[in-house]
């Protein structure tokens, strides 16, 4: 394609001929910048370069020198002009052009001796910025590019290829990329030691300390704080005593369950305490507390006043149980070191089949039983590493169905009566007096943080003193239920300090009786949750109730229409008909049962199912003379049902 030089043209004139769709478009681009920052004057030079062939051609522009524009985004050729004309020095042997908008590097060793570096130059309107995300380190730069005598004020970040961040204008170019790079290292300078560190997120951050001498610090990040940016907000409130004893006395009276209230200010105060467990290497309270009591009571109204209490955006505070796995995991994430709602623990539609709420519900306990979340797929296809999770979940709904009972065992169950709640003016005093909340909770984190090098020293001891009570109280076969108990009893041992220091009434040694009270409670819902158990009881109702048709010998029931027989020792039962009562009993009372491998297994350990096969079913041999005529059937240890005919 060969350029032809045009005459005559006026402001509203493209000059192009015979050129691409591209070429077009670009040259219009350009055109109407040039007529933005100015108006039409003498006709001037400038060239337009295509490969090979450059022609002339005119068009309307500043009085400026002759300068060269690249429609094709293409480099431009070198320019010979006089030194005199680089008027504005920026660093050693960099230049700045005012005229013709150039940058350039004067190499006094070099034959060629002015080199063009870019058609801009940048501005560092601040002290860059290290930004910190789920422990992702960025530097954002506040940069003024000067392009014609226009600016333009972008944020980049400086770890990035410089050309990457300025796609969004065509008419920047880097004709020398060593050399540009070279400019940029004078501009940013060491910006390790003049860095304003900014933090995205909140929650428990370690400041490391460079002289070994003194121990780490560690922050709780929040929004109240200069340079972080978080949907966390603390309280300094100069009367926090008078807001802490306020607002302990109304949260006491809000239910006739005093115990129950107890469980759930420790269990708050636990979330964040949390952080010093994990790097104190403390197993801890590891449980998802779920709140269940009758529609209407109260429940969640009294939960949100505490879930609420430190959010910027109170809504914050809640997830939605609709919504999916991976938004549910993100949710949980980004809400470490706090309390967090999750509202009506069922899934919308059918309560008890909805599979999809089981799925998510064990799914939720095991990211607070497991204190991680799964790794998720990266941008290039990779599996990203598990995430570290602590913190704390309330969860509110009318009943418990965890499907599993390694889901029950991540639970701490409290079930709140009809009327138990108080809807009066205790209630409504501390929903229309949030800051009370907030005071209270902020002044607790502040006492943690001041008190921090204590607690690291103090908090091992004291919680294996009361593991050991645990274990020496508790007979059972759960260890996540002694270090549950023992961390609800370390965090009553610190809160008792706490309110010493803030001249609150406490009595530390009674609500340390009310816990262990609670907690063979807690006990005894985990043995009644049990599958074993659940699959006893439900035997048992469908014998006393006369659901399973038995015989009293097997005589009777090869000649009759029987669903089992029984013997001097063991208890039959046709293995369909025993199924059968099962899922009918535990759906009437919102169980999670499945007759599984591990459930068969663990009945065979516990010598109440007889197997000597892998299906731990046996073929009936006998010709019976009603059908089903071979049935498959359970052999069970009789003296485990107390059945007697």
């Amino acid at each position: 394609m060969v350029w032809e030089k045009l005459k005559q043209i006026k402001s509203s004139t493209i000059p192009i001929d015979e050129a691409s769709n591209e070429e077009v478009s670009q040259n219009m681009k350009y055109l109407l910048k040039l007529r933005q920052c100015s108006n039409p004057l003498n006709p001037t030079k400038i060239h337009f370069k295509n490969v090979q062939h450059v022609q002339e051609a005119s068009i309307c522009s500043p009085d400026y020198n002759d300068y060269t524009i690249n429609i094709n985004e293409r480099k431009p050729e070198n320019i010979n002009i006089n030194s005199n004309c680089l008027n504005s020095p920026c660093f050693s042997g960099f230049y700045w052009n005012e005229q013709n908008s150039t940058l350039y590097f004067i190499d006094t060793n070099s034959d060629d001796k002015e080199k063009v570096v870019a058609n801009f130059k940048c501005e560092l309107n601040q002290r860059i910025i290290e930004i910190e995300l789920n422990g992702t380190k960025k530097y954002l730069a506040n940069i003024t590019i000067l392009h014609r005598q226009k600016e333009y004020p972008i944020n980049v970040d400086i770890t990035r290829e410089f050309i990457s961040e300025i796609r969004l204008f065509p008419e920047f170019y880097i004709k020398d990329n060593n050399k540009f790079k070279e400019y940029l290292s004078n501009l940013y300078g060491n910006y390790a030691k003049d860095t304003f560190i900014q933090y995205n997120f909140s929650g428990w951050y370690t400041i490391k300390k460079n002289d070994i001498e003194q121990p780490s610090l560690s922050l709780y990040l929040n929004n109240s704080m200069s340079n972080v940016k978080a949907p966390i907000a603390l309280l300094k409130d100069k009367d926090c005593v008078n807001s802490c004893c306020k607002f302990l006395a109304l949260f006491f009276k809000t239910s006739t369950n005093y115990s129950h209230l107890l469980m759930i200010l420790l269990y708050s105060l636990y979330c964040y305490f949390a952080y010093f467990y994990e790097i104190n290497s403390i197993y801890g309270l590891r449980s998802l507390l779920y709140i269940s009591a009758p529609t209407g009571t109260g429940k969640t109204s009294l939960i949100k006043i505490l879930a609420k209490a430190l959010y910027v955006n109170p809504e914050d505070s809640i997830l939605r149980f609709d919504d999916t796995i991976a938004s549910l995991e993100e949710g949980l994430f980004n809400r470490r070191d706090v309390l967090t709602l999750i509202d009506d623990f069922y899934a919308q539609g059918n309560k008890f089949d909805d599979q999809a709420f089981k799925t998510k519900a064990s799914m939720i306990t095991r990211i607070i039983g497991d204190g991680r979340i799964k790794g998720k797929m990266g941008a290039d296809r990779k599996l990203l590493p598990d995430r570290k999770y602590r913190g704390g979940i309330i969860a509110t709904g009318e009943f418990i169905d965890l499907n599993t009972h390694s889901s029950y065992l991540r639970c701490w169950h409290l079930n709140f009566e009809a009327n138990s709640i108080k809807l009066d003016d205790n209630l409504s005093q501390l929903q229309q007096s949030p800051q009370l909340a907030k005071s209270f909770f902020s002044a607790w984190i502040y006492w943690i943080q001041r008190n921090q090098n204590i607690i690291n020293k103090e908090l091992f001891d004291v919680n294996s003193r009361f593991l050991n009570e645990c274990k020496m109280n508790f007979n059972e076969p759960y260890p996540r239920f002694c270090s549950n108990v023992a961390a609800f009893l370390s965090i009553n041992h610190f809160f008792a300090k706490f309110c010493s220091n803030f001249k609150l009434t406490y009595n530390e040694e009674e609500n340390h009786r009310l816990i262990i009270n609670e907690a063979f409670e807690q006990l005894e819902m985990l043995h009644e949750y049990s599958p074993t158990e659940i699959f006893i009881k439900a035997i048992k109702n469908a014998l006393d109730n006369d659901y399973l048709n038995i015989a009293t010998n097997e005589e009777n029931f090869i000649k009759r229409s029987y669903d089992g027989f029984t013997d001097e020792q063991y208890l039959i039962i046709i293995s369909s008909k025993l199924e059968d009562i099962i899922e009918r009993y535990i759906s009437k009372r919102s169980y999670g049962l499945k007759i599984n491998l591990a459930l068969k297994t663990e009945l065979v350990q516990k010598n109440i199912l007889v197997s000597t096969s892998n299906d731990f079913t046996s073929k009936y041999t006998k010709n019976r003379q009603v059908s089903p005529k071979r049935p498959r059937v359970y052999k069970f240890r009789k003296e485990v049902f107390c059945y007697e005919l």
